[in-house]
């Protein structure tokens, strides 16, 4: 029995578009769920094959295996999966996340349409498609559902992200003062007999969104919403007012806590130049540059193990600058 399409009635004062967030992918007919567009899909245009997309699951040992497998599979199709539901916590306990293709959906536009779309277009299809991945999360161990079958676009390069680990290395090669053409130069010669990959399309702008979002841009601004950046600024000068004059006990214990808080410190540190180091922040948002003074020190107080005084190092982050500047 050949399953009828049902017009649902519309309700008078809302329109198709706002009801209906669900497109076909060949005629742009709107619909209020996906079941219905792969109905309409079949019945009306005779597109069968999505009926039976390849589906696979897989077993892995902790969450970190699953995002290593998903950046595989995701350069390998040259794909993007992007989370799209909080973790939701079922009745046995476990949790569950689901991640769909990020060209799947509808356009909104946030500009008040000034500016035309760029050549390439936008990311969304307009349209549904059908790529996606079920995670379970039961204690340490993760069990996927792989909807791996893409369906009204094609997978290429041009609508792709730069990955987060090629933007915390170019934010690395910034903080270090290179040059933005020595950076775009260096990927250009990268490329290989391999295959050209999403960071070989590498832009100026990329790099100053890049530069935009690790706050390289400039010390002034602490941070892009006005109203936390007014809020940090007076909390350096409130700190700036505290008197520490004579208090060297409570220095000396200060020094002490300091050196064991950065002995159990396991953050990612990469070599610069200049003997300079930049170090990630805890919540992998910024990046600090560390170096050396090269200012003689008169200071007594040091350390008994590594034989440092608090000047020796500087840090670019703002506790660096003004607790340690007494």
């Amino acid at each position: 029995m050949e399953l009828k399409e049902i017009e649902e009635p519309t309700v008078p004062g809302t329109s198709e578009l706002s009801k209906n967030k669900y497109f076909c992918n060949i005629c742009g007919k709107s619909f209020p769920s996906r079941y219905n567009v792969k109905r309409h899909e079949k019945n009306k245009h005779g597109v069968t094959e999505i009926e039976e997309p390849s589906v696979s699951e897989h077993d892995f040992d902790s969450f970190s295996s699953f995002e290593a497998w998903k950046l595989d599979i995701e350069k390998s199709t040259k794909s993007f999966f992007r989370k799209y539901t909080k973790d939701v916590v079922n009745a046995d306990g476990s949790v569950a996340c689901y991640y769909k293709c990020h060209r799947s959906g509808v356009f909104v536009s946030r500009g008040k349409g000034k500016r035309h779309l760029k050549i390439n277009g936008n990311n969304k299809i307009d349209g549904y498609c059908l790529a996606k991945i079920k995670v379970v999360k039961n204690e340490d161990k993760c069990r996927i559902t792989f909807t791996e079958t893409h369906v009204g676009h094609s997978c290429d390069l041009g609508h792709l992200f730069l990955s987060k680990e090629d933007r915390y290395t170019l934010a690395t090669k910034m903080a270090s003062n290179i040059p933005f053409d020595v950076i775009l130069d260096c990927v250009r010669t990268s490329m290989s007999d391999e295959g050209l990959e999403r960071m070989h399309l590498l832009t100026r702008k990329d790099l100053h969104n890049i530069k935009k979002s690790f706050h390289l841009s400039s010390s002034a601004i602490k941070d892009d919403n006005d109203y936390i950046s007014v809020n940090m600024w007076d909390r350096v000068y409130d700190r700036l007012i505290v008197l520490n004059k004579g208090k060297v006990s409570r220095k000396l214990v200060e020094l002490r806590n300091r050196h064991k808080k950065s002995l159990a410190c396991n953050f990612t540190i990469s070599p610069s130049n200049d003997g300079k180091y930049v170090v990630t922040s805890s919540d992998e948002r910024e990046l600090y540059v560390v170096y050396e003074n090269k200012e003689n020190c008169e200071c007594r107080l040091k350390c008994d193990e590594c034989k440092k005084c608090i000047q020796t190092y500087v840090c670019s982050c703002m506790d660096s600058i003004i607790r340690w500047n007494m």
